[in-house]
């Protein structure tokens, strides 16, 4: 009998299957790999051009509010003299550009503002892009030293300007009389000093980016009319506008807060105001924007349920937790944010969530319009509001904000109406309000359908109200486009207090 073999299986690869796969195997990888690099390489090009295409718009913001409320003009690197800027009724533009001490940048356009502000577009050679950035700079009255520095675009093309070997990104359009477009061996009047607005019709910044050839233009309308524009800003009431720390809250740069000061003084004012009704004091204000072409106007009437003229109460809580007593008129006075700060030490009490716990914080002046007497009721009405431009052209795209400027808590009530629709302005993605107007949970957003919560979002109506008292984790705060009118009633157990702000077009 023969012995009997285990079965063996014929396992791996014949000579000929490894040549074939040595032959295939570049062909597949190469496939892959020039597939992968197209994806990256548009990867990287639709990058680019959402980069520019943000540029793009930034230019256009800055742009065309600039030129809006300009009253002269030049497209000259460094203008010899004021040439034909008017000089009866404004400011005259500096000779030497707005730009840093001892910089390498090029000015390629300035624009004067019926404010007597200064800016100067200049472009210098970014370390990182391959075309140049564009820069916006901004100078007070009678200086060259900026007070405001924005890159907004960082990426145009090489060599702007006017003079020989560059390219000129800017077409002005004029009316036939127009000093501006006269020339002079074939160089209109703007390209070599200032000029006045006044027949421009239209001006237009063009440019391709080198890096991805993204083209794109902007064109604005000076509205200048005549040679001596002036703002209809008042001489007395005039108060500040002052933004929050940067990254303090969403609009943290955006976002500018009233400083309402001049209450506390009741200083008078030439803005136009209808006549305070019975029981209500009347304060003209206007807001100057620095660093921008804005101002903001208004009439702010006040009336409280204890009475007219100045009011004196005490603090509803002990001295450490900052509110003490003050004097206010009709009820009202201005106080610096946060309001109230008083968590207690195990984190039970009630305090201001905003300019507190880092939301929105460092906001100059007094923003907050603060009830004096505990218990009280208080009405404050915003009439006229516009936001025009240093030419005193009303502005579009703008937005008023207000909200809860303390904690409303048990047995109190806020309740504001405007003549547009009051929208919500989010704290965060997570936490709209946090837990403020009776919200469920601490993170959660609020419960609009709350008979006690917040009700109203989104029509002209909205209210605030509170079933416990809470250390809140956030605070309403609305938001309304172009209202011309709006109207606050606190409902005080202890104190309550609210706050005007305005988000920039």
């Amino acid at each position: 009998m023969r012995p009997r073999h285990d079965a063996r299986s014929d396992e791996g690869f014949t000579l000929i299957e490894l040549l074939i796969v040595v032959a295939v195997m570049p062909l597949v990888i190469g496939a892959l790999t020039v597939g992968m690099l197209s994806v990256f390489s548009l990867n990287t090009s639709v990058t680019g051009r959402l980069t520019d295409s943000t540029d793009a718009q930034q230019v256009s913001l800055a742009m065309q509010n600039d030129v809006q409320s300009a009253t002269c003009i030049t497209m000259d690197s460094s203008p010899t003299s004021a040439g034909q800027c008017p000089s009866a009724g404004t400011s005259q533009p500096q000779i030497a550009p707005c730009l840093p001490a001892g910089t390498s940048q090029r000015q390629i356009m300035a624009v004067l503002l019926g404010n007597g502000d200064e800016v100067s577009y200049a472009v210098t050679q970014s370390a990182t892009d391959k075309g140049d950035s564009l820069w916006r700079y901004e100078c007070q009255p009678g200086s060259t030293t900026p007070s405001d520095t924005t890159v907004v675009a960082h990426d145009v093309a090489k060599n702007l300007g006017n003079q020989p070997g560059q390219v000129d990104p800017f077409t002005v359009t004029c009316t036939p009389t127009a000093s501006a477009c006269v020339t002079t061996a074939g160089v209109a009047a703007y390209q070599v000093g200032w000029v006045s607005t006044v027949g421009i019709t239209s001006v237009t910044f063009k440019v391709t980016t080198p890096d991805t050839s993204y083209s794109y233009q902007v064109t604005a309308v000076p509205l200048a009319t005549a040679n001596t524009v002036n703002p209809s800003v008042p001489v007395q009431g005039k108060t500040n506008c002052n933004f929050a720390v940067a990254s303090s809250g969403t609009y943290a740069q955006q976002l500018c807060f009233v400083d309402f000061s001049p209450w506390n003084t009741q200083t008078a004012a030439s803005y136009t105001c209808q006549p305070a009704g019975a029981n209500q004091l009347m304060l003209p204000m206007a807001q100057s924007i620095a660093n921008t072409p804005f101002t903001l106007e208004f009439c702010m009437y006040v009336s409280g349920s204890n009475g007219q003229g100045p009011i004196t109460g005490k603090g509803s809580a002990p001295p450490a937790c900052g509110v003490a007593g003050r004097t206010g008129y009709n009820d009202i006075a201005a106080v610096p944010l946060p309001t109230y700060a008083c968590p207690g030490s195990d984190g039970s009490g009630s305090e201001a969530f905003l300019g507190n716990n880092g939301f929105y914080t460092g906001v100059g002046g007094d923003p907050a319009l603060y009830e004096v007497k505990p218990g009280s009721t208080a009405t404050i009405t915003f009439d006229n509001i516009r936001l025009v431009n240093s030419n005193d052209q009303p502005a579009t795209g703008w937005k008023l904000v207000t909200g809860d400027a303390e904690s409303t808590d048990q047995g109190e009530s806020m309740t504001w109406q405007s003549d547009q629709r009051l929208a919500l302005l989010p704290n965060s993605p997570d936490s709209p309000i946090g837990n403020a107007c009776d919200s469920i949970g601490q993170y959660a957003p609020p419960n609009y359908n709350s008979v006690n919560g917040l009700t109203g979002v989104n029509t002209t109506q909205v209210t605030c109200a509170n079933s416990p008292s809470l250390n809140h984790t956030g605070t309403p705060m609305l938001q309304a486009t172009t209202p011309s009118s709006l109207t606050v009633t606190m409902v005080g157990g202890g104190l309550e207090a609210t706050f005007l702000g305005v988000i920039l077009p």
